[in-house]
């Protein structure tokens, strides 16, 4: 059960000051024990502005914590908390109408106004100091700097222009914060000359599928798939994978031949024997 003592210690210790001096959000969102961890509205469960927030002590008692004893606490898009079940939380960026998700154990934090990776104990694990970043994709992930444009396509926002580069898992720069954020062939391209495969153009069998076993990876995130058929066009590589389970589930994957992204992406079934190659 909840040591609900140190976690309002825990909530309480976040903000530092009171929300006096700019308008605070009061109504949040967030999983309930009594409504069985589905996610509620509630009014008037506390405060949240620009420093942080405070929960009134009922609905500290009311949080329903997940397996990885985190929850989301959402006050308003722009206060957005994961809260950890020993009473540590940070502020997250909002995506997908909650905080923003873990992939490969990493989610986007927020820090004196910028965007930080942060781990499942709610640790800061790297500080690139850019205001913006993006998940790592293939081991590489995309940061920028301001000004951005907006646009809004119905329910969603997006966002265009500032200078971006692109960072390893260690933080170093890869390329120069630079190029506008629409501009993502370039970091697609570098994504796909700069890892266990041969540098595109892809040349011959072997390196095609060497390609297409790198996205099925990423794709599934998995080994789970052997790879049995391999194709060439003047333009891209067919390869067909087929589960290792033999469930029969296959899918038949493109990958470009002068720079080895990933077209597309077909599923299907398939019965029969496959061996790897």
């Amino acid at each position: 059960s909840v040591n609900t003592r140190s976690l309002v210690v825990g909530f309480i210790l976040l903000t530092l000051t009171l929300f006096a001096e700019s308008r605070a959000d009061t109504s949040c969102f967030y999983a309930s024990k009594k409504d069985h961890g589905d996610f509620v509205i509630f009014d008037d469960c506390g405060q949240a502005d620009d420093t942080g927030f405070i929960l009134s002590p009922e609905h500290q008692d009311n949080v329903q914590f997940g397996d990885d004893n985190l929850t989301c606490l959402t006050f308003s898009k722009e206060n957005t908390f994961w809260i950890h079940e020993n009473g540590r939380s940070i502020r997250t960026t909002f995506r997908d109408a909650s905080c923003d998700n873990f992939e490969s154990g990493l989610a986007i934090g927020m820090v004196d106004g910028r965007e930080v990776y942060i781990d499942k104990n709610l640790e800061v694990i790297l500080d690139p100091r850019f205001e913006s970043l993006s998940h790592f994709l293939y081991d590489f992930a995309v940061v920028c700097n301001g000004p951005f444009q907006y646009e809004q396509r119905g329910e969603h926002t997006f966002r265009t222009g500032g200078k971006c580069g692109l960072i390893n898992r260690a933080g170093e720069v890869v390329i120069e914060a630079k190029y506008p954020l629409e501009e993502r062939e370039v970091f697609r391209d570098y994504r796909n000359a700069h890892n266990d495969c041969p540098v595109p153009p892809i040349r011959d069998e072997a390196s095609a599928v060497c390609h297409a076993k790198r996205h099925a990876r990423h794709h599934d995130h998995s080994d789970n798939w052997v790879c049995y058929s391999a194709a060439s066009d003047e333009d891209y590589w067919s390869i067909k994978f087929l589960e290792k389970d033999g469930s029969g589930h296959e899918f038949t994957m493109q990958v470009g031949a002068a720079k080895a992204e990933l077209r597309s992406i077909r599923k299907g079934e398939y019965i029969g024997d496959a061996t790897d190659r």
